[in-house]
């Protein structure tokens, strides 16, 4: 039948299943579930995305490809909060969402992705949230590490509602050419210090996308020398900034960055040939 209605992307819940919240999950069923769905629209012979929404607790990076699923959910529901923590009756923020992605880099494969979830970038101008939701500097740090992650990017606020600078973020195309570079890499953790962290991703081309995120509530300087990030400390780099859309200079074998409290920068490493 969805097929016959020309659906080409199904999301399939797991809401209210029989070990929902309980800590002894039955893996194998829940398994064997997606599986079915997984070989039903494989029968079809029409090419629908197959997403999968357990919430993580059944680790669906470790079986969510080999029953048939394009995308998996690895964590609870995202609200348009910065920082609250894993919670199965409520919402988490944006910040948890980034920590239970970390370290999941090595089970991503082109057409087998992560999924921490939509964005709500522009949720607070949609009428559903009182008295606010994230600022502007948040919301571009999800669109940012989301793109760092290669995770799906859909669009959770209401159209005719969202205000220029949602539009801006949401449309930023340098920044969605990182997300959908064609090799497909997850960004991993390469710095952590005060507060402040730096993440990777290796694109196509030889090049390097470098995020900065400051976790802080309050602004902080970061520099950070090419072998604290992983980088051939004797490389030389163009650093193109995909917000301010513009190469810009940096210090010979460093990157350095003045970041607003919970702001994310991203940087394309292109080498010099």
């Amino acid at each position: 039948m969805f097929a016959e209605w020309g659906i080409d992307y199904l999301k399939y819940d797991y809401c209210y299943c029989n070990d929902y919240g309980s800590e002894n999950n039955d893996y194998r069923e829940a398994i064997a579930r997606y599986k079915a769905m997984g070989d039903a629209l494989k029968a079809t012979g029409q090419p629908i995305v197959y997403s999968i929404c357990e919430w993580g607790p059944r680790s669906p990076w470790l079986w969510g490809k080999e029953v048939g699923g394009h995308l998996w959910r690895i964590s609870y529901d995202v609200g348009d909060k910065w920082d609250e923590p894993r919670n199965e009756h409520s919402q988490i923020g944006i910040l948890t969402a980034i920590d239970a992605m970390t370290n999941l880099e090595r089970f991503v494969v082109p057409g087998g992705w992560n999924d921490p979830d939509m964005l709500v970038i522009g949720l607070r101008n949609s009428g559903f949230i009182k008295g606010g939701g994230c600022t502007d500097v948040e919301y571009r740090t999800q669109m940012s590490m989301w793109c760092m992650f290669s995770a799906p990017l859909l669009i959770g606020c209401d159209l005719n509602t969202m205000s220029e600078e949602t539009k801006t973020i949401l449309l930023n195309k340098d920044i969605i050419a990182i997300d959908q570079d064609p090799l497909g890499k997850q960004a991993f953790r390469v710095m952590r210090k005060d507060g402040i962290e730096a993440w990777k991703k290796p694109l196509s081309g030889n090049r390097i996308a470098i995020a900065f995120l400051n976790r802080n509530s309050t602004e902080g300087t970061v520099t950070s020398q090419f072998e604290s990030l992983e980088l051939d400390p004797k490389a030389e780099y163009t650093v193109y900034d995909v917000w301010k859309h513009e190469t810009v200079k940096q210090p010979a074998g460093a990157l350095t960055s003045k970041l607003q409290s919970h702001e994310c920068q991203v940087f394309v490493l292109s080498p010099v040939k």
